[in-house]
């Protein structure tokens, strides 16, 4: 006999409790801090999720075969054991990312690679924020609407963090900024380290090859992750078969979305979460991960408004 479906979601948010709702790992853009992420944490904590704030390293970007594999495998291994502390050990609750900019998807893409098959299944659905469409440093830094001033910001920055190779690998509009020397010492290091431009081809096979529930956020004016080529990655994702619904703004601020169009923002995540969770439940019928719904929801305390339609 099938599980009873329990009541839907879009009727009735839970408080936080536990066992929890799900789990949700935010990872956050580069250089930003555990306080930046607070409010979006919290938006999902209201929610009934276990809410993790991963702040930005730069070195995960940049060096994906050591510092970006190790914390793919530390993060893996902290959902796995949090899922289990939550849950118990025949846990089949949901687990969703909320990703920003570059930074934020080479993380994902580094969790996704270290998670073992069992908890791969588990991804309900991934939200990204002005997340890049690709690692080459060259379409990172060299968005058409970014200032000098901020390019030469992001350059310094590059510097400061992760030295000469990070700053200078792939990067030719240095040819026209700083003189045909770093032009050239780009090269050099793209020649020795080919590793980098490996490393966004299996960045984007990773996303083709995830769970295909998206909701996709970016807006016209980012400065740093040009919005065509967003377009082409969700256009990518939907021709393997993803589910992806796709919010393009004419304005807005780079990773400012939620504070910029705060109520149609929360609106379409919150009716992202609910669909996300039908779908992955209903996948379920007959495996006990529907039950378990019906258990959690059962033992959430309170209740929430309905989530709201969105604006315009």
């Amino acid at each position: 006999q099938q599980p009873t479906p329990p009541p839907k979601h879009e009727q009735q948010h839970r408080s936080m409790a536990s066992p929890s709702r799900g789990i949700v790992c935010v990872f956050g853009w580069m250089m930003c801090k555990p306080r930046h992420l607070q409010k979006i944490g919290n938006w999902w904590s209201e929610r009934g999720f276990k809410a993790g704030n991963v702040a930005g390293d730069p070195k995960v970007l940049f060096f994906p075969d050591s510092v970006g594999r190790k914390k793919g495998q530390d993060i893996a291994r902290k959902v796995t054991e949090l899922d289990m502390e939550l849950h118990g050990s025949n846990s089949n609750a949901p687990v969703f990312f909320h990703v920003f900019s570059g930074q934020g998807g080479a993380t994902l893409a580094h969790t996704l690679r270290s998670m073992p098959a069992s908890h791969r299944s588990k991804v309900a659905g991934i939200v990204t924020d002005c997340m890049a469409a690709t690692m080459d440093i060259d379409q990172a830094v060299s968005a058409p609407t970014a200032s000098f001033r901020e390019r030469v910001w992001i350059l310094l920055s590059w510097r400061q963090t992760v030295g000469f190779k990070s700053a200078f690998h792939n990067a030719p509009w240095l040819g026209s900024l700083l003189g045909p020397p770093f032009w050239l010492a780009g090269k050099a290091v793209e020649a020795v380290d080919p590793r980098l431009k490996q490393w966004d081809e299996e960045y984007h096979e990773l996303l083709m090859a995830s769970v295909n529930r998206w909701q996709v956020f970016h807006t016209k004016t980012d400065r740093y992750v040009p919005h065509n080529l967003v377009t082409e990655l969700v256009e990518a994702k939907r021709a393997v078969g993803g589910d992806v619904n796709y919010k393009l703004w004419e304005d807005g601020a780079h990773v400012g979305l939620f504070r910029d169009h705060h109520e149609e923002y929360s609106a379409l995540l919150d009716q992202f979460v609910v669909r996300a969770e039908e779908e992955y439940y209903a996948g379920a019928v007959g495996s006990g991960k529907a039950a378990q719904r019906s258990e959690i929801s059962d033992a959430l305390d309170g209740s929430m408004p309905a989530a709201a339609s969105p604006a315009g």
